[in-house]
């Protein structure tokens, strides 16, 4: 029954269901964002080895509490957001895999989550890629205004350091 779950996942295609028959407990049915993060965890897991993606139940139920609680923790990140920047131990748990990330940084982060909330909530991140790839963007941005203002302290800017900020 494990295979037939790291199978389906193969082709985004796993559902409670067949969790379920292969042994999987949840304490709550599943979302949709929980759904989509356990395919994702089971096509990392075999893509990275395959002869290390789950093959019983006991690792198959690991890996989907890993993926539902870091779905989980992306939603708590998002809902924070309008309060509070989110802080390092919350992007952590949510597994964003930067570590010792600045205030500048962080506080980026928070204005990406608020302008995606803005937007559109619905295209909000929903799952630890997308929120990955926001902070990715966030930092990057963050990072390119840094070497800007450091390059105008030094009096070293020229224009093609302006426009890749």
């Amino acid at each position: 029954m494990v295979a037939d779950v790291v199978a389906a996942a193969a082709a985004g295609t796993t559902d409670a269901a067949e969790l379920a028959a292969a042994g999987v407990e949840t304490t709550t049915p599943l979302t949709a964002d929980q759904l989509e993060a356990v395919n994702d965890a089971l096509d990392a897991a075999a893509a990275t080895d395959p002869v290390t993606s789950p093959t019983t139940p006991e690792e198959l139920q690991a890996l989907v509490d890993e993926a539902i609680a870091e779905t989980d923790a992306v939603a708590i990140v998002v809902a924070e957001s309008a309060n509070d920047a989110p802080t390092q131990a919350e992007l952590t748990a949510a597994g964003v895999t930067q570590a010792d990330l600045t205030d500048d940084q962080l506080a980026a982060i928070d204005d990406a989550l608020e302008a995606a909330a803005a937007t559109d909530p619905v295209t909000s991140p929903t799952t630890p890629e997308e929120l990955q790839a926001l902070v990715d963007e966030a930092v990057a941005e963050t990072d390119a205004v840094a070497t800007v203002v450091a390059a105008a302290a030094a009096d070293t800017t020229d224009a093609a350091g302006l426009t890749d900020a």
